[in-house]
């Protein structure tokens, strides 16, 4: 009934079956109406769903910018381990915010009021060391002297060696590493924090 309705254009549930036939690649099923084997049909209509909001999801991260370095970092559309692994809320609060980019570095403060990205610098390395430095996400982890000893007090140094290391080292799921890591991201931002406060005085 529902099909003879959508067949003399009214818009109803089958009419959205239809729809969704479509735009997986089954419009045979429609013409035919008829899937053969359903088991089999099920199957392969589940993984055509999954393999395109996969595809969705990579394409959706990889065109805005602010995820750039979450598309760095993250790989496959599954829960991280450390949500369950980090007991420390705060760090892992801080590690969470980190990975998406929800945080106060200049990467992402300057993008707010419009400062292009090759001006988003660390106030640290511009006043201590007069170097002119994008303040993001690796600069934090790999370069900047304002951790240096934050780095070897968390137990970091080794995976903190290469912009390579950082990647492959946040998307591990060895529990010393996550946590480590996530330890040394918010004892960070605490003292960057403390520094620019530094600087208002």
């Amino acid at each position: 009934m529902l099909y003879a309705h959508h067949n003399v254009g009214r818009v109803n549930w089958a009419t959205k079956i239809r729809d969704m036939l479509y735009n997986y690649g089954f419009q045979y099923v429609w013409s035919y109406q008829h899937v053969g084997n359903s088991d089999n049909f099920l199957s392969m209509f589940k993984q055509r769903v999954i393999d395109c909001n996969i595809q969705e999801w990579h394409s959706a991260i990889r065109t805005c910018s602010k995820l750039d370095f979450y598309a760095e970092i993250k790989s496959l559309l599954e829960p991280e381990k450390y949500l369950s692994t980090i007991i420390n809320k705060q760090h892992r609060v801080a590690l969470s915010r980190f990975r998406v980019s929800s945080h106060n570095l200049a990467i992402e403060s300057g993008r707010a009021i419009a400062i292009e990205r090759n001006d988003r610098l660390c106030k640290y390395c511009l006043n201590e060391r007069h170097m002119s430095k994008i303040e993001n996400e690796l600069h934090m982890l790999v370069y900047c002297q304002l951790y240096d000893n934050l780095r070897t007090i968390c137990n970091v140094n080794n995976y903190c060696k290469s912009e390579n290391h950082v990647i492959g080292y946040l998307q591990s799921t060895n529990c010393d590493i996550i946590c480590n890591t996530s330890k040394f991201i918010y004892n960070a931002m605490k003292r960057r924090e403390n520094y620019l406060s530094k600087l208002k005085q």
